[in-house]
């Protein structure tokens, strides 16, 4: 993911990195909120719902590969990366927002309830054809 290291993450978050150095230029190659999805080079975001608390899946991606985690809890001394947040949802907001300003392509808001697929489509066509969005 472009530009996505976890230095750059942390920053962008507003977060502490925690772990060790030499990971912190390390780039994500994902970012997932669901345990089971989280492969080699992700980073997993322990997210506190409801019904399941994320930060108790921390070992369970770690173990699965996992680059780093974002996370609300201060997980101490770790041998892995974290990211240390005040809220793992507004991080990821802002996380969002770090990557869209790195690329360079429109953005189209479409909003409504109805016709939102259709318009997204004739959006789209209009763009791929080399018309300025």
């Amino acid at each position: 993911m472009k530009n996505l290291t976890l230095a750059n993450i942390a920053a962008a978050a507003g977060g502490q990195y925690r772990g060790p150095a030499d990971k912190a230029n390390t780039e994500v190659t994902a970012i997932e909120t669901d345990s089971r999805k989280v492969g080699p080079g992700a980073m997993f975001v322990a997210i506190k719902g409801e019904r399941v608390d994320g930060h108790k899946f921390i070992d369970q991606v770690v173990a699965a590969g996992a680059l780093a985690v974002l996370s609300e809890v201060d997980l101490g001394e770790q041998p892995y990366a974290y990211i240390l947040v005040e809220s793992t949802l507004q991080a990821v907001k802002d996380i969002a927002e770090f990557y869209l300003k790195g690329l360079d392509i429109p953005v189209v808001g479409i909003a409504g309830s109805v016709g939102k697929t259709s318009t997204k489509e004739m959006t789209t066509a209009y763009c791929v054809k080399g018309s300025t969005c």
